[in-house]
């Protein structure tokens, strides 16, 4: 290994860290990429909607809290770096607690929905968050909008995250955490 070359892979390794840690987005357009560390202590965060919510494509009825990592300021849209997740509980269904959760990513993630990354979390058996899917949409296998007990691959027309968000565009495509 050349000098040159050596020099070269000890700044990559020395950049890789600051570069995925999952931090602040740069002012230049960067983005940022929710870790699973990141939905750490989601139920400590501030409860920004709870209640009981009716049936929807992707939800069933049932109680509902949204959780904020940071509260937004007054604006157009949420902050890069903003994170919200619900979590549905539901007495028609027995499928324990359903957790979704959507991260600003910003730069040029997910045009469609404004720079969002959807998500689907589980608890582990600790009761900490874990990812079960992530993206601008659900992975093969997984659909957003299949009710409990419908296999994904049978599906017909059920929508996708940025789909039914597009409904609430004018608020950053948020629905239940109004904008100030």
């Amino acid at each position: 290994m050349t000098r040159t070359t050596a020099r070269l892979l000890a700044l990559v390794l020395v950049s890789v860290p600051v570069a995925c840690d999952g931090g602040d987005d740069d002012a230049e357009g960067g983005e940022f990429i929710a870790l699973q560390r990141d939905f750490a202590g989601v139920g400590t965060w501030e409860v920004m909607w709870s209640g009981a919510g009716e049936a929807m494509a992707a939800h069933p009825a049932g109680m509902r809290t949204v959780y904020v990592n940071d509260p937004p300021p007054a604006g157009d849209e949420f902050p890069t770096g903003t994170i919200l997740v619900k979590t549905m509980e539901s007495s028609a269904v027995d499928t324990g607690l359903l957790i979704h959760a959507m991260a600003k990513r910003g730069g040029t993630f997910n045009p469609d929905a404004n720079g969002w990354e959807w998500f689907e979390l589980a608890l582990d058996d600790e009761d900490r968050p874990i990812i079960i899917w992530r993206g601008e949409a659900p992975p093969d296998g997984h659909c957003y909008g299949c009710p409990p007990g419908v296999d994904p691959a049978t599906a017909k027309g059920m929508v996708d995250c940025n789909m039914c968000h597009a409904a609430a565009a004018e608020n950053d495509f948020v629905h239940s955490v109004k904008l100030r």
